[in-house]
């Protein structure tokens, strides 16, 4: 089998020729990765079974500045407006930039950033398959933050304010999770056009014949 065989054939619960494999490091990870290797790709290093391909950067030109105040200067601020200032070891603490608002309405104004935008796919189909003929399974991060609908919702309210909302604010934890669950939906359609479907942990991989919510 090659790998991307060997993914599908696990992936439809048969028995392939081994066990495929994936693997994600964190940056002290990656910086001794690189110390012992000489390398900059563990999956290419390793020779393992998948390659991720996702669609370039989503560009958001809006000023988050009124919902985040003011911010260290050497933050970095996100196309979803969450602002990051680094921390101790490879963590970084989060400003979010709905910690403040208090109706749907907030919610629904917010300047969200466009994840099927045309320009992110540009020449997209043409790398998955340049990946595909090396015999490899493609796998595409569906967003920067991490999971698919509850990560990206609470990075931008606030962990212990988007829970008190479930329960004491509804309006808004409803409204912000259904716009999320909408955008999400709408980048796993589609990624699917191009083969590439989500899975549960937040990235999408692809297959000609699987449905936009399995892993392939």
């Amino acid at each position: 089998m090659n790998p991307r065989e060997r993914v599908l054939t696990t992936l439809s619960r048969r028995i392939p020729d081994r066990v495929p494999k994936t693997m994600s490091l964190c940056p002290s990870q990656m910086a001794r990765f690189r110390q012992e290797t000489g390398s900059e790709d563990p999956h290419a290093y390793f020779d393992l079974e998948v390659r991720t391909v996702d669609p370039l950067p989503a560009r958001n030109p809006a000023d988050f500045t009124r919902y985040l105040g003011n911010v260290p200067a050497d933050a970095r601020v996100d196309e979803w407006g969450i602002a990051w200032i680094r921390g101790d070891f490879h963590f970084e603490r989060m400003i979010h930039p709905l910690r403040q608002a208090s109706c749907a309405q907030d919610a629904v104004t917010y300047p969200y950033p466009d994840l099927v935008a045309e320009a992110r796919f540009a020449g997209y189909a043409e790398r998955i398959a340049a990946v595909h003929q090396q015999g490899y399974a493609v796998t595409a991060n569906c967003m920067a933050v991490g999971g698919t609908v509850f990560w990206p919702a609470y990075k931008l309210r606030g962990m212990e304010a988007i829970l008190v909302d479930l329960v004491a604010n509804p309006d808004f934890a409803a409204s912000l999770l259904d716009i999320v669950t909408e955008m999400m939906a709408g980048l796993a359609h589609k990624l699917a056009g191009y083969g590439v479907r989500g899975s549960r942990s937040g990235c999408a991989q692809s297959s000609p014949q699987r449905s936009a919510c399995a892993p392939t």
